[in-house]
């Protein structure tokens, strides 16, 4: 066994490869003819339902409506937005309606307010007969800008359209508020003439994928965007792994808790980062390497060129990936509201809060092109105070390990991938709250195993991703004041077996795949949730367009903390909706994190 740097990796999957020009094949189109007279489909993503819209909102605000038509390279579509005048509210939600009436490929789209990403979302794949669906996502922990006026709402949707996709997605974005907490009737309301600051309201936000990394605070009082200019979306497009993407902030002193949510998705070649094998593999055999670099990729977090946090991103697959029929009607796990990520800064409080200018920056260890990322800066600030202390505890350096193996023969071989970082950091801050300690241990692992058989027709690849953070809050004295583990693993696992068809360019196609999305939460509060998917089907292709085939998706998602209990399991045969059944009150603490057969 062969043992190599980090620069030595390569990509490749789906396509059998024969040849140095081997096609980029994983990424399918449905091309399926429509049965004549047939309604336009409802797509969804299985979720838990938010609480808030169990009741009657207090105002509706509709802002955009959009056909986005021949948009690629064109900047985001505007609106100004200022929140509805004498309207009580504690809770808002985000309404992301589309539809699309014609033949049309996936595509990726995002909400941004004065910059700041709202909502990240991919669009299914449209046939001939359309398709329309809604995102229903949570926006309270952004209300500080939600009570800002005139600032300007933007959204993104880049599209093609020619004489094979010819359709437009039609796009709907609404704010819905709601009087959660009975406000009005407490006379405690946040309208549009008022701010936060001088009516501030306890809010919980309901985040069931997403639960916050330090004691709630409910939400901040400033957000910074992370971002691009705008002129082609304000995320970020990474296109190499040493590039790193940064913006200048300049903190308010009064800064007592700071956070930075991260979206990171990967695209082009890097899409499918996970089934990478080595560099070493395309050069023996003479392949294409632009698909480059394995299957390790890392979200790095700096601050003024110094890492201050890391993650592994949950593997979201589009509508055309691995196989379209699995994404029909019910998409895969984060599709329509792709999770975004909280680290903690508050340690790091003590380099940003003297009044300059500090460069925070992204990067992704490894990719090839390429990835969109982007960042909001999430700070609290305590009012009446000019500036707060604070300070940085010395910590070690992050420890980490990545071990890159290979044994091949020809086309056929394993590939092995094994990643671990260890991180400690604390600082101190002292506000009206305290002199207060925040330590947080990081302990973050990535496995990845690929296996090709049979001239690389039959390739197996399982993965593993495992983060757990702890984050501790200590007074003056030691005493603890709060803790917060959360765990989430993310296992994937994809089995493929191709056979070349009779016809040039054409092949059959068997796929399985398992994926999980699986957090756990404990300390000051506990929950857990556990999404899980497991797909099985064949496909009939044509170059990259999908002729034939069959499919079967069985979905499992349960959500449980303190007080509440959701369910929800959906079957789909051949995309159709067969069985789906919700249930508000689970009778145990299952479901396992663990995914049912093993497939390597």
């Amino acid at each position: 066994m062969k043992l190599f740097t980090l620069f030595a990796l390569f990509f490749f999957f789906a396509g059998i490869i024969t040849t140095p020009t081997s096609a980029h094949e994983k990424h399918f189109i449905k091309h399926l003819p429509a049965p004549p007279g047939e309604a336009p489909k409802q797509y969804f993503e299985v979720t838990r339902p938010l609480a808030v819209t169990n009741q009657p909102p207090s105002c509706t605000l509709p802002l955009l409506t959009h056909s986005f038509c021949d948009t690629k390279g064109q900047p985001p579509v505007t609106a100004e937005y200022s929140p509805p005048a004498e309207c009580c509210w504690t809770d808002v939600v985000l309404e992301f309606q589309a539809a699309c009436k014609s033949d049309q490929e996936d595509r990726i789209a995002a909400v941004w307010l004065d910059g700041v990403e709202l909502l990240r979302t991919t669009t299914p794949q449209p046939g001939s007969s359309g398709v329309y669906w809604k995102v229903s996502k949570d926006v309270t922990k952004y209300s500080s800008l939600l009570n800002s006026k005139e600032i300007s709402l933007a959204v993104m949707l880049e599209n093609s359209v020619n004489d094979v996709f010819t359709g437009a997605f039609d796009v709907n974005v609404t704010f819905v508020y709601y009087d959660s907490k009975g406000a009005a009737a407490l006379g405690n309301c946040v309208r549009s003439s008022e701010t936060v600051e001088e009516n501030p309201i306890a809010m919980t936000v309901d985040k069931p994928m997403n639960p916050p990394v330090v004691p709630d605070d409910g939400p901040a009082d400033s957000i910074i965007p992370i971002s691009a200019k705008g002129e082609h979306g304000f995320w970020f497009s990474i296109q190499t792994d040493s590039q790193v993407v940064s913006k200048e902030v300049t903190i308010p002193q009064n800064a007592y808790k700071a956070t930075v949510e991260i979206y990171a998705t990967s695209h082009g070649n890097d899409e499918f980062w996970y089934s990478h094998p080595p560099d070493s593999y395309a050069k023996t055999n003479n392949l294409n390497a632009e698909n480059g670099n394995g299957a390790y990729r890392e979200v790095l977090v700096t601050i003024d060129g110094s890492l201050v946090g890391a993650l592994v991103p949950f593997p979201v697959i589009y509508a055309g990936g691995i196989n379209p029929l699995f994404w029909d009607p019910v998409v895969s796990i984060g599709a329509f509201d792709v999770p975004s990520y909280e680290i903690d800064l508050t340690p790091f409080l003590a380099l940003l809060l003297d009044g300059k200018p500090h460069k925070i920056g992204f990067s992704v260890a490894n990719s090839v092109p390429y990835w969109l990322v982007g960042g909001n800066l999430h700070l609290w600030l305590e009012h009446g105070t000019e500036k707060i202390e604070a300070g940085v505890i010395d910590t070690e350096a992050p420890k980490f390990k990545l071990e890159l193996s290979t044994e091949f023969k020809g086309l056929d071989g394993s590939f092995k991938v094994e990643m671990e970082r260890n991180s400690e950091y604390a600082g101190w801050v002292k506000s009206k709250k305290g002199n207060l300690t925040y330590s947080i241990k990081q302990e973050l692992k990535l496995e990845n195993e690929i296996k090709y058989e049979n001239d690389a027709r039959h390739k197996k690849m399982e993965q593993k991703i495992k983060d757990e953070v702890e984050t501790r809050v200590t007074g003056e004295r030691g005493k603890q004041i709060s803790q917060i583990k959360i765990k989430r693993k993310f296992p994937l696992k994809l089995v493929t077996k191709k056979e070349i068809g009779n016809e040039a360019n054409s092949s059959s196609l068997r796929t399985e795949l398992e994926n999980e999305w699986s957090v756990k939460v404990s300390g000051d509060f506990n929950s857990k949730v556990s999404n899980s998917q497991e797909c099985s089907g064949m496909l009939g292709v044509e170059g990259n367009f999908v002729l034939s085939g069959t499919a079967t998706m069985e979905q499992s998602y349960t959500y449980k903390d303190d007080n509440n209990c959701y369910s929800r399991k959906v079957s789909v045969a051949d995309m159709n909706l067969v069985d789906d059944k919700a249930n508000l009150l689970c009778t145990s603490s299952q479901p396992s994190s663990q995914l049912g057969r093993r497939l390597l």
